[in-house]
């Protein structure tokens, strides 16, 4: 008997076919559903995993798929979604309990987490933050059902997904070129556009074993030569990082990363380290131009850091990301001319423009979205960044896409500049000249 199905819903407006979910389920490992799996399955439960990307499914109705759920005559169906897979959720949900209601449902993911009483409307349990726990208490029967809070565990309990897991899912990390990786949970920042739970919790680390253990697990098995840190920020101190490349060394692991920084946590001294762990690309959250947007959305950094962090990040040779958010409480058209003149003049290899979503569980949905704006567009299947959702009291529609137009044009001025040959050396010569020399400095004020 099977203990349980583990559903990650979908998108309801991604394509159907080969390239549907390219932003959700195939470019990323359902690791959320995984690793509650792989918990299970060490204190003796059976669960599988059914991925609504998986090629199995992706061209599935929800009625054809709750088929498929229900074959396997499962004592327990969770159910993991994040806000615009929410529809997808609710919507199985409903079709499992006309179909055979005596089978408890359990709601989990950020969506739900944010909104527990929403989940209880449809589910017998909604499970709040971490999940793995939490679902093996639920299958033991110590949990009755309702509202369940997460008990937040050492990550090392979770064992690592197999090769197998991931096949079960939808997750085609060889045609993307890059494996996604978690090698911690939590963030100390409390952007007000970040949920509850993630924005400003303590940050709990894999081992440096478990994470060497993750990436020859990778190299091994998956023909990649990049790996890509999921962590919200990557952010080991020294002690770490030293750790880290004594770990990589021992097991012979090469390989490109791409991790997210917060300006705050770039270090010059730091650097160096990094980039002999194998960093090369850094995603740098910068999210505005103005101090005043900065300020008011609990960044805790001004222009003139972020300016500086871009700048060493860039003098040292790392590919750098500007990360920006338009429409932000309290935005203005003065504001968004900042933000762009600002991505335009930093020393960035690319840019990514997103519109602020107001999700559930962020200080701006739980303040009252009305206090600052309104909703424009209400159907959260589109509540990812690719169109504007909320729209600050001092700006119209027009003056958003207006900004966003011209940030894409931004985008390509940028990726040009550093795709450009001559660029591309003399970032070569900066390096080895700045990155080498200063790394020299450091050992020398190590030895001191």
């Amino acid at each position: 008997m099977v203990d349980i199905v583990l559903v990650r819903c979908r998108n309801l407006t991604d394509k159907v076919g080969g390239d549907a979910g390219k932003f959700g389920g195939r470019d990323y490992p359902a690791f959320g559903v995984l690793y509650i799996q792989t918990y299970l399955r060490k204190h003796g439960f059976k669960s599988i995993v059914m991925d609504r990307y998986d090629e199995k499914y992706i061209n599935l109705d929800a009625n054809q798929f709750i088929e498929q759920v229900h074959k396997v005559k499962p004592r327990f169906i969770g159910i993991s979604a994040i806000t615009c897979q929410s529809p997808d959720a609710e919507n199985i949900a409903r079709l499992s309990k006309t179909k055979n209601p005596s089978i408890p449902l359990i709601f989990g993911g950020v969506h739900y987490g944010a909104l527990p009483e929403e989940g209880l409307k449809i589910a017998d349990y909604v499970v709040i933050g971490d999940g793995e726990h939490a679902t093996l208490e639920i299958l033991q029967g110590i949990q009755s059902p309702g509202a369940i809070q997460g008990k937040s565990i050492d990550p090392d309990e979770v064992p690592f997904p197999t090769k197998q897991d991931f096949s079960n899912t939808g997750y085609w990390p060889e045609k993307v070129g890059r494996f996604s990786l978690i090698t911690a949970r939590g963030c100390p920042f409390e952007c007000y556009f970040c949920k509850d739970g993630f924005r400003g919790s303590a940050v709990r680390h894999h081992s440096v074993e478990y994470v060497g253990s993750m990436m020859e697990f990778v190299l091994k098995n998956y023909s990649v030569n990049k790996i890509f840190i999921l962590d919200d920020i990557f952010i080991p101190n020294e002690e770490r990082l030293r750790a880290y490349i004594k770990e990589f060394k021992k097991r012979n692991i090469q390989v490109r990363l791409e991790v997210f920084f917060h300006p705050n946590t770039v270090r010059e001294k730091l650097l160096p380290l990094f980039w002999e762990l194998g960093v090369r690309k850094v995603s740098l959250g910068i999210e505005s131009g103005s101090d005043q947007v900065l300020l008011e959305m609990g960044k805790h950094v001004g222009k003139d850091l972020i300016r500086e962090s871009a700048r060493l990040l860039h003098s040292y040779g790392f590919e750098v990301s500007g990360l920006f958010i338009i429409g932000h409480r309290g935005e203005t058209s003065e504001t968004i001319r900042e933000t762009l003149d600002f991505a335009r003049d930093l020393s960035l290899s690319t840019a990514w423009f997103s519109y602020m979503v107001p999700f559930p569980g962020t200080p701006v949905w739980e303040e009252g979205v009305e206090k600052h704006g309104k909703i424009v567009h209400d159907d959260i299947s589109d509540w990812g960044n690719l169109m504007p959702i909320f729209l600050p009291k001092d700006l119209t529609i027009g003056q958003m896409t207006e900004g966003m137009m011209e940030a894409q044009l931004i985008k390509k001025q940028i990726r040009k500049r550093f795709s450009n040959k001559v660029q591309r050396l003399k970032r070569k010569i900066e390096f080895q000249w700045n990155g080498r020399f200063k790394k020299l400095l450091s050992l020398k004020s190590t030895a001191h």
